[in-house]
């Protein structure tokens, strides 16, 4: 009885390490990891990995330099509102005032619009600048670079 328990036990145990391991190749294959990355034996000859360095610099710099004039528009932004706003309240004619208010307003919100999509399409110009260096680079960025750039924009 113990040895027909030991046996069916391991049995059952190769099953398992059987198909953990044929599990891991069929999830590999699905993720395009492993045996299709960048550093296969057809493609190490091919491999320039200061290429894609300089690519990502590139694109890093580009993303912080579109952030940099994002930020200082908005700030210029609230600056003019600021002043607009003061100045308002130094009006004697209430009808005038809240005109003038709500322009300052008006006027401060269309800047931030407006630097906000400048913001978005340049980040989403200078990703898709870096795709293209990077398969000039002949590096595979997919599945090692997010799907959803979202978060820079």
């Amino acid at each position: 009885m113990t040895k027909r328990f030991f046996i069916t036990s391991l049995i059952l145990v190769g099953f398992l390490v059987a198909s953990q391991a044929e599990a891991a190749n069929f999830f590999q294959k699905i993720f395009k990891r492993g045996g299709n990355s960048t550093t296969t034996a057809s493609s190490t000859k091919n491999w320039n990995g200061d290429c894609i360095v300089k690519a990502i610099d590139k694109r890093e710099a580009a993303i912080g330099e579109a952030y940099s004039d994002m930020s200082a528009a908005i700030s210029s932004a609230l600056s003019t509102r600021a002043t607009a706003l003061s100045a308002s309240w130094s009006l004697s004619d209430r009808g005038e005032r809240l005109s003038s208010r709500n322009a300052a307003w008006k006027n401060f919100n269309n800047s931030v619009k407006s630097a906000r999509t400048s913001h978005k399409t340049t980040v989403q110009a200078t990703w898709a600048s870096y795709k293209s260096d990077a398969a000039n680079c002949r590096v595979d960025v997919s599945g090692v670079e997010p799907e959803d750039t979202e978060g820079d924009l």
